[in-house]
């Protein structure tokens, strides 16, 4: 399993991580200009993170075939 980690396209992953990071920043930086309580905005950036998991994922398992 540790192998499949090794193998894995980082590059790819961290360039995608950075790419799906701009609509994420900017729903965020407008919902926190129109006044919305942190505890809201910030489930903007747990979208985030989840999207970039499901990313992570994703090339995990293309990676095993």
């Amino acid at each position: 399993m540790i192998e499949r980690f090794k193998t894995l396209d980082w590059e790819k992953w961290i360039n995608n991580t950075l790419i799906f990071s701009a609509p994420f920043l900017l729903v965020f930086l407008v919902e926190v200009q129109r006044g919305t309580p942190m505890k809201q905005a910030f489930s903007v950036v747990y979208l985030y993170a989840l999207n970039v998991l499901i990313d992570l994922i994703k090339k995990f398992i293309a990676n095993t075939k």
